[in-house]
């Protein structure tokens, strides 16, 4: 299958949510996770990819 720039949405909705714990004042850690909800792909006879992420943070504020 040839996929083509016009076959591949530009737009992508997606959706998230996290969680954070701050252990000290100072000290924190936070986690997230995004996923898209429209398809990757434009075309029909093509894969069904969605990409999702997951973010974990551990920070410091001064």
């Amino acid at each position: 299958m040839k996929v083509f720039e016009d076959d591949i949405n530009k737009l992508n909705i997606g959706a998230g949510a996290g969680l954070g714990y701050d252990f000290t004042e100072n000290l924190f850690l936070e986690a997230r996770y995004i996923f898209q909800l429209n398809d990757y792909f434009k075309i029909d006879n093509a894969p069904k990819i969605k990409t999702n992420y997951l973010n974990l943070g551990l920070g410091y504020r001064f």
